[in-house]
């Protein structure tokens, strides 16, 4: 998983069960100021993609790798065209919200979906209802949960021609959209010289050139957190 080990962060909130909707509430509204915090979106290392040659792990990729692809809007495999990469210190109380990934088990968003645990930033969106819903807001404390126990995390993320959505553990997530983020990767390079050093998505640049609707406040969010939910105590009974 490539999360480094190292001291807990005591202060860090642990939302369980009962402190899922005051997590939620929270992040609503970053992510209705444009994200939370402006952190770009990501998969944590040793995620495994879905390619023409079977799951690989998101660090593996390279441009030109083919990809398989299930937003229905363009053909089912599609080439890498960039892979970024980002160290991320954990250590830094204050912005632990913003930075730690959010863990989506085995089975939380349908049966057998993810089929191995998913690791992604706050910020990354998954595909549930049509809609791109960020990780941060489907948190439940009980299935979907941040964990905040690593010193560090390593995130990674694939750009494709045009926006789409990618198959990662058997979940449909998002893959890269440059909404003036891209500087925020460790591997950047000069192509930031021709984009803004500051996320664009409060402008709504990311939203209308996203593949699908984002998802981040209204009733089919609580809907599907309440879907969640059920599934999540659904799954505590049987466990």
């Amino acid at each position: 998983m490539s999360m480094n080990p190292g001291t807990p962060t005591a202060e860090a909130p642990q939302p369980g069960i009962n402190g899922a909707a005051g997590f939620a509430a929270q992040s609503a509204t970053w992510f209705e100021t444009g994200g939370m915090l402006g952190q770009a979106p990501c998969y944590v290392a040793g995620t495994r993609i879905a390619t023409a040659g079977g799951e690989v792990p998101v660090e593996t990729l390279k441009p030109g790798d083919t990809v398989v692809t299930a937003d229905g809007g363009g053909p089912p495999l599609r080439p890498v065209i960039w892979v970024g990469h980002r160290k991320v210190s954990l250590r830094r109380r204050g912005n632990l919200l913003a930075l730690a990934p959010v863990r989506i088990t085995v089975g939380a968003l349908a049966d057998g979906v993810p089929h191995r645990d998913l690791c992604v930033s706050p910020d990354h969106a998954m595909f549930l209802d049509g809609r791109l819903v960020p990780a941060g807001l489907l948190v439940n404390g009980v299935t979907i949960f941040q964990d905040f126990h690593h010193a560090e995390v390593t995130y990674w993320h694939v750009e494709l021609p045009a926006h789409a959505l990618l198959v990662a553990e058997g979940a449909l997530s998002e893959s890269y959209l440059d909404d003036g983020n891209r500087g925020q990767y460790d591997n950047c390079g000069l192509i930031t010289v021709f984009m803004d050093a500051v996320t664009a998505r409060g402008t709504g640049r990311y939203d209308a050139a996203s593949c699908f609707r984002p998802l981040r406040h209204g009733p089919l969010l609580d809907a599907i957190r309440d879907r969640l939910a059920l599934r999540a105590k659904g799954m505590r009974r049987r466990a």
